[in-house]
């Protein structure tokens, strides 16, 4: 790509030089025109030598892509063997990235026994009161305890934990409790489930892509704090973006108390950040936590023995 590039701009420069030349020969002009054809060389190179850069530092991402890929199963072996995991694509999420994920976790031993996406109505802060009753309805909560709006998405989080998460070691079939709570949520519009779920989750994955351009303000915040409700009725959670950026799901984790219960990874739309998602999730249910990716404070990656 870079020779194409570099000898079509020489080319066009030579072809340049001699029309010019031929044109005006050894006239008045010969002074400025020499000084412009040394300036408009000098430009070229500078412009090749950019278009160098570029192609070098995307053929070291493909390398390292395609490193990543080729490595990933030997990398998370079997770190999840005998978990249940719930993946919860957010808002925006990409579902190659979700579908890449998925896969790995299976690769690394995990059964994924639901996928449960989260919808924008859910996360809506101007649907406060409606998720606090509805939380209310599930847990079997009267008015008499109602303590306002503060407990809103906690409570939400109880809920959804009812419908899909477990903290058992044997993760065991769905209840008709949990049956009920899944039907309320889904009927309120909070969430979708691809497929049936037998069994419930002991682990948790967020799946996030960049913020979406018609995110509420807020969202990412409720985001981060239904993670760290997950993560209390789970045996962890982790939060996988495409970045870090302000508004993301991960920015909020990590600019948030959510920081010290839910690890973190701001690459999940690369081959080496869905790596780091799996090695998290594992990572959680030892007891661990982190922030990892290109700006996690971790490192790159957990390292595959650490935990409690």
């Amino acid at each position: 790509m870079i020779n194409l590039r570099y000898h079509l701009i020489s080319v066009a420069s030579i072809f340049f030089a001699l029309a010019v030349g031929i044109a005006l020969g050894a006239g008045p002009l010969q002074g400025s025109l020499a000084d412009n054809l040394v300036n408009q060389a000098s430009e070229d190179r500078v412009a090749t030598d950019e278009s160098r850069a570029e192609v070098a530092a995307s053929d070291a991402l493909d390398l390292a892509d395609g490193y990543a890929s080729a490595t990933a199963r030997t990398v998370v072996g079997s770190v999840l063997a005998g978990r249940t995991v719930m993946l919860a694509p957010l808002p925006g999420a990409n579902p190659d990235d979700v579908r890449a994920t998925g896969d790995l976790v299976a690769a690394a031993g995990g059964t994924v026994v639901s996928t449960v996406t989260v919808t924008a109505k859910m996360l809506d802060p101007a649907d406060r009161v409606l998720a606090d009753g509805l939380a209310r309805n599930i847990l079997g909560q009267d008015d008499d305890n109602r303590s306002g709006t503060a407990g809103t998405y906690p409570l939400l989080s109880q809920a959804f934990a009812l419908a899909f998460l477990t903290r058992s070691d044997d993760p065991p079939l769905q209840d008709s409790d949990a049956n009920g709570a899944e039907a309320t949520l889904v009927e309120a519009g909070f969430i979708n489930v691809e497929g049936g779920t037998d069994r419930l989750a002991q682990l948790v994955l967020l799946v996030a892509g960049d913020p979406p351009a018609d995110a509420v303000e807020g969202q990412a915040e409720v985001e981060a704090e239904l993670a760290a409700g997950f993560a209390l009725g789970s045996l962890g959670a982790v939060v996988a973006g495409a970045s870090a950026a302000d508004g993301s799901a991960v920015a909020a984790v990590r600019g948030s108390a959510s920081n010290n219960t839910v690890s973190s990874v701001d690459t999940v739309d690369l081959p080496a950040g869905q790596v780091a998602a799996v090695l998290a999730v594992a990572e959680q249910a030892r007891g661990g936590v982190g922030n990892y990716g290109l700006t996690g404070d971790d490192g790159a990656v957990p390292a595959t023995g650490s935990g409690g």
